[in-house]
């Protein structure tokens, strides 16, 4: 029981880390890490810009062409 819980615990510790290619989009997005835009939304990656930046839930919920 305590390794199945530990296993979880690594496991939701390095799911932040897992990015994911959107087509919509065209950018990549992972979950957020603790801490990281009040837990609220994914954090995707703009290779243009070269930086990160915070999608709330309402706003990608806004973003037509994603739908």
């Amino acid at each position: 029981m305590k390794s199945a819980i530990a296993a979880l615990i690594i496991a939701s510790a390095t799911a932040c880390d897992d990015w994911t290619w959107e087509e919509c989009s065209e950018m990549y997005y992972r979950n957020l890490c603790d801490g990281e835009c009040n837990g609220d939304g994914w954090m995707y990656w703009d290779d243009i810009w070269e930086e990160g930046y915070c999608v709330s839930v309402d706003e990608f919920a806004s973003w037509d062409w994603c739908w």
